[in-house]
């Protein structure tokens, strides 16, 4: 739950960011560099198995990154900051 802006974010796609600024809504749209996501995690598996070095795409990753995702959510029903255990 921020005070100073918010983003949305559009799956495999840009995002919007939203933000106050002299007392107005101002919604930003930045541009970065794209690069084909489903290739990318091709690349990696492969390179995994070539180097035999593990792949980065682990189920300690997922965990993770689900419990961020989780608090995101409990944060902005709770309007207040959550920990993640």
């Amino acid at each position: 739950m921020g005070d100073k802006g918010g983003i949305r974010l559009d799956y495999c796609g840009d995002f919007v960011y939203y933000t106050a600024k002299d007392g107005a809504l101002v919604k930003t749209h930045p541009r970065l560099p794209k690069s084909d996501m489903y290739r990318n995690e091709i690349d990696s598996f492969v390179d995994s198995v070539i180097t035999r070095i593990p792949n980065q795409a682990t189920i300690d990753n997922a965990i993770a990154t689900s419990k961020i995702i989780d608090a995101i959510y409990r944060s902005s029903d709770a309007h207040r900051e959550v920990e993640i255990r």
